[in-house]
């Protein structure tokens, strides 16, 4: 008895033991991330004006990921021994426009841009490990700490290595940003060759009932925000056109074109991103509503099946088109752009059983054949009583045709 009563605390101990070694790692991972972080901070306030820490300061509160590259880049700045001079707020205003320039870029051509070096040399401050000829050797500077928060000193043989990688990794960046900037030539190269393309696939769309309403509703990311009252609106979108700006990276505008209808007086609505800037914008057309006919306004379910937007608040079609907070990071507006503008037809004529698996069982037929079906938009309910019709009599026939 005594064994097993032994053999019990034992275990017990060594449970409380284990538990005590994991939360004493956690604490100390946090403190060393916190002496990390004390250090960048007193580096940071080194080499930035009052104005210019203030400006990255406000920023990491209102955006954490812009902020971090800018952090990252003037601290690969000053880990090179590029610090000379404090960093001004016109010389950060530079950088945070790179930033989102580069942003731009490598989502339209998919190549990697935003690395602190490539950013940080864009704009004139320099990486480079060599001194000027005749000037004497600098010394590198580390972010390394050891457990006295201490700078960290590597071997010499280790120190030439990292800094025959660093050689490397400029060489690299620098035919990064080359390559980025020929893909963006060859790009506003093609989207000339595309408008003409878009101009005939408009004029053919007119001829497809609710093409566009039927695009939306098949998609899985649009669908979700759509309610019933939006979907009836977009009935009446006769044409969708994504317009960019020349060089691409500036910005580009959506513009949605109705016929007469029974919600707002506009025929077109204009949603305009202006991404080369500090701070990217975005406008949005002011809708004129029809007396009581502000969908905004007007709180409606969402619709059997349909899930919540990309992220996870009840949001709607029309809130979206107005809501103007974060330009940098409208999900939305890069589908419409970047996957229906380019293709609606593939959403269009998107099987039904295709749609069902992406909205993981949510159905918009009741009917139970098997083949696939594609999922069309359309309010002429006597066409379809017409048809069922049709069915009833062929049915009477056979049965007359068995007696």
């Amino acid at each position: 008895m005594n064994t097993d009563q032994d053999g019990k605390n034992s275990s017990e101990a060594s449970h409380h033991l284990n538990s005590s070694t994991e939360r004493d790692k956690v604490e100390e991972a946090q403190k060393a991330k916190e002496r990390e972080q004390e250090l960048r901070n007193s580096l940071l306030t080194q080499v930035l004006e009052q104005d210019a820490l203030a400006r990255l300061n406000t920023l990491a509160k209102a955006k954490p990921e812009k902020a971090k590259i800018a952090e990252n880049s003037i601290l690969n700045f000053v880990r090179f021994g590029g610090a000379n001079a404090k960093i001004t707020d016109e010389k950060l205003k530079e950088l945070l426009e790179t930033i989102n320039e580069k942003v731009t870029s490598e989502k339209v051509t998919g190549n990697k841009c935003i690395t602190p070096k490539a950013i940080s040399s864009h704009f004139n401050i320099s990486s480079n490990m060599s001194a000027a000829p005749g000037s004497p050797a600098r010394k590198t500077r580390k972010l390394d700490v050891d457990d006295d928060g201490d700078d960290v000193n590597y071997p010499n043989i280790t120190q030439k290595a990292l800094e025959e990688i660093d050689n490397c990794q400029n060489e690299i960046d620098a035919l990064n940003e080359k390559a980025s900037e020929e893909i963006l030539k060859v790009e506003q190269k093609y989207n000339k060759l595309r408008k003409p393309h878009f101009e005939r696939r408009d004029e053919l769309i007119k001829k497809v009932p609710h093409f566009w309403v039927s695009a939306f509703v098949n998609h899985p990311q649009i669908a979700p925000i759509l309610d019933e009252d939006e979907e009836e609106c977009l009935h009446h979108l006769t044409k969708l056109e994504v317009e960019e700006c020349e060089d691409i990276k500036s910005g580009y505008r959506l513009k949605f074109y109705f016929e007469e209808n029974p919600f707002f007086e506009n025929d077109v609505l204009i949603k305009e991103f202006q991404l080369g800037r500090i701070d990217p914008v975005s406008t949005s057309t002011e809708i004129k509503w029809k007396e009581n006919m502000n969908l905004t306004k007007i709180a409606h379910p969402m619709q059997k099946g349909k899930k919540r937007s990309l992220d996870n608040e009840p949001r709607t079609f029309f809130g979206w088109f107005l809501d103007n907070a974060d330009a940098s990071s409208d999900e939305i507006a890069e589908i419409i752009k970047d996957d229906i503008w380019p293709n609606p037809l593939q959403y269009y004529l998107i099987p039904e059983s295709d749609m069902n698996d992406n909205a993981e069982g949510d159905s918009y037929s009741d009917g139970e054949e098997t083949d696939d079906q594609v999922v069309l938009v359309d309010n002429n309910s006597e066409e379809e009583g017409e048809g069922d019709n049709y069915d009833e009599d062929e049915e009477e026939e056979e049965e007359e045709d068995d007696g």
